[in-house]
């Protein structure tokens, strides 16, 4: 018997097929500074010049005493500045710890650049629309293609949701209307997640189907479907997925057998 399925039920399908393992996770940025990782929280990071005293604030008493000796050539990540009448300039380390200001160290801090990309997550966009770069140029980026996330910003009153992203050294800006994230962008790497061979890829990447392509493929390719029909038996599940609305003057409908494209209709 025939079913049609209700858009819930599409909504089942796509978090079924699509969902990534229960251990994938976001991808958060490493950004390597010299010899120490930036991290949230740090201001700058000290520079060890020659051998000193790494120490152990007690702050009831204001009293320093002495954990370990930091070695020339090492760096640390800072947290905090603080300067008083005893001791000077402190440049906080973390857990109380503290080095004195002196020609021992160096102090420095991190470019703006570096700085906008810690806590960052990397994103693989989805059917990309055309992005406007640096210079308000529009270029037409692929299919998964790989960035960092540097902003979003939700209109709920517009349904418009507004990324501004970071490929290599370039900054890229998009508005989706009427968008869900996940139609959007991916946290977890594809490249990982799916072990398809090259020929795959470069289809999904170049946004085509062809027959024999799976569901998992068929939905990196070209995203969600409109609407999903099915229809099973002892022997044949068959699905069919259209893209598009022939009211609207254009649909595809994808024709499964047994999760693999067997054909397809263009209106």
């Amino acid at each position: 018997m025939k079913k049609i399925v209700s858009l819930l039920t599409v909504l089942l399908l796509i978090v079924s097929l699509f969902s990534p393992p229960e251990s994938a996770h976001a991808e958060k940025i490493i950004v390597k500074w010299g010899k120490i990782t930036l991290k949230e929280g740090h201001i700058g990071k000290v520079i060890i010049n020659k051998d000193t005293p790494l120490y152990k604030l007690d702050t009831k008493e204001n009293k320093l005493t002495t954990v370990r000796t930091l070695k020339k050539g090492e760096e640390f990540g800072v947290y905090s500045k603080k300067t008083d009448e005893t001791h000077g300039l402190l440049y906080g380390l973390g857990s109380s710890q503290f080095v004195k200001d002196s020609k021992s160290i160096t102090y420095q801090t991190p470019s703006k650049e570096k700085k906008e990309l810690v806590g960052k997550e990397r994103i693989w966009l989805r059917n990309p629309d055309f992005f406007a770069n640096n210079n308000g140029e529009t270029v037409d980026l692929k299919n998964l293609q790989e960035a960092v996330l540097i902003s979003e910003e939700q209109d709920t009153l517009l349904t418009t949701l507004n990324i501004k992203i970071k490929i290599g050294e370039k900054y890229f800006t998009n508005s989706y209307v009427g968008k869900d994230i996940d139609e959007i962008y991916l946290t977890t790497n594809p490249f990982k997640t799916y072990k398809f061979s090259d020929t795959i890829w470069n289809l999904i990447k170049n946004e085509k189907v062809q027959t024999g392509m799976t569901e998992d493929q068929v939905l990196l390719s070209w995203g969600y479907p409109n609407d999903v029909n099915s229809y099973d038996s002892e022997y044949i599940a068959m699905e069919q997925w259209i893209y598009g609305d022939i009211l609207d003057g254009a649909a595809i409908y994808l024709y499964f057998n047994n999760g693999t494209v067997t054909s397809w209709q263009e209106f």
